[in-house]
């Protein structure tokens, strides 16, 4: 077993988890530390070495002695990285940057101007484990340097987290072993609002690293009203990432550089229109590097990309370079053409083919379809049931409805649709389904604590939002929220669905919904929604209605009664329907 395994299986034994990481990191560098300046920089940070903790002690010791080659090859950031909880890591925003990452942001900054006389100032605002002031450090140091000159002068470094300051500091301490504590300005606090000495009195050259993301569900009321009042680009929903690009700003000196790496969410996100916007008229986009959905981040969820800023007015070029089919693609992009709806950044050729494509039809998605979502039961674990339990019950059998989730649903085809029922209870008296309410019974303390139950909404047995009835038993549309590609299916089946599925019923009684199914799984569509719709993630993008009802669609009687005749087939229909050319056409089936 390796160290990291077993430093884990440790931890994974101890009561208060996030404490027993912090004391196996603590005890781990106590150990190897070998100079008076780390002894020092330890007693500093005593408080994070616990009585309490102290039986692990034993068990570091036996697999240090087991695996002291490792042991003496790691860093401080690579043990705490690897072994932390993930509720630490959401409760700070840490989503840690692999190391050739930082390397590659590192060197597109340009060092070759920096001669010995500079004082060219570097941080890092959220500085986690040091991984980017190391790196930078070392760049100074081959350029003649002397390492107390840089780390006094020269390279600086905040975390709101404590214990990542001390991360950051040990690091840089294990690395060159003749500095001290008092030489490094690397500070604690939260630079979106403390006040930071020396930080406040400099303006710098260079702003690098990975803000923390922290979305609006997780944090405080009280924060989000200091976010509200501080900064422009914090707005409804907005991840507190944002706002280091506002903070950043104030912090560079005229033409200062900032290298991030971020969430793409905010290039097409519906609760990023400041910070597109702030962007945009603030800045000078120098470069952008998007992995276009592909995950870089171990245990993270996140879509990154890498943006290079410079703290200039600009209309100009930029050069993006986005993910597709494993290799990176190279397009020069205007930055006066970004639009703050959105920012679609593709080849002109498939911009002009886009706009063509709204150019030919008036009519959009929301003049034919009107969209619901699926239920929320408030408990799947009591509402949706199996066949066994069914018989185990005897389950009255008119409260049970067909079930689907998102993953059942195909193109042409639902899979599994009678493995599960809904126990679908609205508006009904329970006490008529005995059957039902005894089995119901087992959950309802559970149900009773329901944000609707409590304030007299629902009754206790009943689904949390139940939707209309109706809108599940008559012919519909149901796709996925989030899907490689379009994906709708026209069910006729009374089929009932949870919310990660939403229905889109037809406005006009003419039109059929067959045909409109077609349409919207098109090659064409497929287009539009690719260069229109959020990706967030490897070839996964989000189909909310708000993003769809707004996409070119074509006209009415094509969705009464399509005739092929003279057609190849209906991808060939549809082609002579938006005027389409043989060019636009292969950009179409080469894109899809």
């Amino acid at each position: 077993m390796t160290l990291i395994k077993s430093l884990k299986k440790i931890i994974k034994n101890t009561k208060n988890k996030e404490m027993a990481v912090k004391h196996v990191v603590y005890y781990l560098f106590r150990k190897k530390s070998k100079t008076e300046n780390i002894d020092n920089l330890i007693l500093e940070y005593n408080f994070f070495y616990f009585d309490n903790l102290s039986y692990l002690d034993q068990e570091i010791d036996k697999l240090i002695e087991k695996n002291k080659n490792q042991f003496l090859e790691s860093t401080p950031g690579d043990i705490y990285e690897n072994i932390t909880t993930k509720n630490l890591k959401k409760s700070l925003g840490q989503v840690y940057t692999p190391k050739n990452t930082v390397m590659d942001m590192i060197e597109m900054h340009d060092f070759s101007s920096i001669t010995r006389d500079s004082d060219n100032k570097i941080i890092d605002i959220s500085c986690g484990s040091g991984y980017f002031l190391i790196p930078i450090i070392e760049k100074y140091a081959s350029k003649g340097f002397s390492v107390k000159n840089i780390v006094k002068n020269l390279v600086y470094g905040v975390d709101k987290d404590e214990f990542s300051v001390f991360l950051t500091k040990l690091s840089i301490l294990l690395k060159y072993p003749e500095l001290e504590n008092k030489d490094l300005n690397i500070f604690q606090g939260d630079i979106l609002f403390d006040s930071i000495n020396p930080i406040d009195d400099y303006k710098f050259d260079l702003i690098i690293g990975n803000p923390p993301y922290i979305g609006h569900k997780n944090l405080s009321k009280n924060y989000k009203e200091k976010l509200y009042k501080n900064y422009n680009t914090y707005t409804n929903k907005s991840d507190i990432s944002f706002c280091f690009f506002e903070k950043g700003y104030r912090m560079l000196k005229e033409n200062g550089k900032i290298i991030f790496i971020t969430s793409r969410y905010f290039m097409e996100g519906q609760n990023s229109f400041e910070i597109r916007k702030f962007l945009k008229n603030n800045y000078k986009i120098e470069r952008i590097v998007d992995y276009n959905g592909s995950n870089l981040f171990k245990g993270a969820n996140i879509s990154p990309l890498i943006i290079k800023l410079s703290k200039e007015k600009s209309s100009g070029n930029f050069n993006y370079s986005y993910l597709y089919d494993e290799k990176f693609n190279h397009v020069d992009f205007n930055q006066g053409n970004l639009k703050s709806d959105k920012w679609i950044i593709r080849p002109q050729t498939q911009l002009e083919l886009l706009r063509k494509l709204y150019s030919e039809t008036q009519f959009r998605i929301k003049d034919f379809i009107e969209f619901k979502q699926g239920i929320i039961t408030g408990l799947d674990k009591a509402f949706v049931v199996t066949d066994d339990i069914i018989k185990e019950y005897s389950l009255e059998k008119d409260l049970l409805k067909n079930w689907i989730k998102n993953s059942n649903i195909y193109k042409d085809h639902i899979i599994n649709v009678n493995n599960y029922k809904l126990i679908y209870s609205k508006d009904l008296d329970i006490s008529l389904y005995p059957k039902t309410e005894k089995y119901l019974n087992q959950f309802k303390s559970r149900l009773e604590k329901r944000r609707e139950c409590k304030k007299g909404i629902i009754k206790w047995y009943e689904l949390q939002w139940p939707r209309k009835r109706e809108i599940f038993e008559e012919e519909k549309i149901i796709f996925p929220y989030k899907a490689k590609e379009p994906t709708f299916f026209n069910d006729k089946n009374n089929l009932f669905c949870s919310a990660d599925i939403y229905i889109g019923i037809c406005k006009d009684k003419d039109i059929k919904y067959e045909n409109l199914v077609k349409y919207l799984n098109s090659k064409i569509f497929k287009f539009i929604c690719s260069m229109e719709l959020k990706k967030v993630g490897k070839d996964l993008y989000e189909f909310y209605p708000y993003a769809l009802e707004n996409l070119p669609i074509i006209n009415k009687i094509s969705f009464i009664d399509v005739n092929l005749d003279g057609y190849i087939n209906y991808e060939d229909y549809l082609n002579k329907q938006f005027k389409l050319t043989r060019e636009e056409i292969n950009i179409i089936n080469s894109t899809t």
